[in-house]
């Protein structure tokens, strides 16, 4: 985080940020009313930097809404009629899966930023 804006991660960099954070507790952090735009906190107790997971056009949801140990895996999918394709973001480990239609966007954060709904969110190039 650089002067409070959030800095994104390239796509292609997504499965090795995953994998830093892979055990790390996560936690559904903020959404917008309508449930179209969530967030997914993943963190470490003794560790200041955070990684965000921000689901654009989120259709279907079902799991818990905090966890320990997860392991999250973001894949590219289609639905039965392969027609529409969706983003999902899964841990088979606690059973939590999101479906979002408009992808996902990664990015860093620190355990010190302190906003709480989508408006607050300044993400570079806004």
């Amino acid at each position: 985080m650089k002067n409070g804006v959030i800095q994104v991660i390239d796509n292609k960099d997504y499965s090795e940020a995953l994998g830093e954070f892979k055990e790390a507790y996560a936690q559904i952090w903020t959404f917008h009313i309508s449930l179209k735009r969530l967030v997914i906190r993943l963190s470490f107790t003794k560790q200041k930097e955070v990684l965000y997971i921000l689901a654009a056009g989120c259709e279907h949801v079902q799991g818990v809404f905090s966890w320990e140990k997860s392991d999250l895996t973001i894949e590219n999918a289609s639905d039965n009629t392969g027609q529409h394709y969706l983003t999902r973001i899964f841990d088979r480990n606690s059973l939590f899966e999101l479906q979002a239609s408009g992808g996902v966007v990664l990015f860093y954060g620190s355990s010190d930023d302190l906003w709480w709904t989508l408006d607050e969110l300044k993400i570079d190039g806004d």
